[in-house]
């Protein structure tokens, strides 16, 4: 919709792009430190460090309201590994254990685990979250969950940087 979200410190911060340069609003202010943003669907999610080590704490809200009291959902998770993906009223993430999480923005707490072993890159394309695995796989799983395990889509040299588009994923090797 025309805006740039961003954090610094326990600040999180969002301009007009036509106007960047001239204007900032303050949306959230966090005890701790924000890290991880991601915007998607009218929705703006972020992530805070939890009360305890290896835990971390999951906020949403809808962008229109975000700077108004009571607007925003929490949620209490492990640790989250990497950045997340929004998409179709979902974030995908994965845990400092290797689980990978799907739950609804704008309902937080209600989550599913899609699978383990997840790595890196969880991303959205669709009905679907796609992931690196620790065995260097990319798979996908519905947003609902998988009826068994994840599909395997491709196994690569350590894939990394994936995304999607349309009917395609694309990643890069390290290697």
């Amino acid at each position: 919709d025309g805006k740039a979200f961003w954090s610094e410190g326990a600040s999180l911060i969002s301009c007009d792009l036509a106007k960047c340069q001239e204007t900032f609003r303050l949306v959230q202010s966090e005890e701790r430190t924000i890290k991880f943003v991601s915007a998607g669907d009218g929705r703006l999610v972020w992530r805070i460090a939890g009360q305890v080590p290896e835990t971390a704490v999951l906020r949403s809200c809808p962008l229109a309201t975000c700077a108004q009291a009571n607007t925003v959902s929490s949620l209490e998770t492990r640790d989250v590994r990497t950045g997340f993906s929004v998409k179709n009223g979902r974030a995908v993430y994965i845990d400092t254990v290797g689980t990978v999480e799907a739950v609804k923005v704008d309902a937080l707490p209600d989550g599913k685990t899609l699978g383990d072993l997840g790595l890196r890159d969880a991303v959205i394309q669709g009905n679907v979250a796609f992931w690196v695995t620790e065995s260097s796989e990319i798979v996908s799983c519905p947003l609902i969950g998988c009826a068994v395990n994840p599909t395997r889509i491709v196994r690569s040299n350590a894939p990394v940087a994936t995304t999607t588009h349309a009917t395609h994923a694309y990643w890069r090797t390290t290697g």
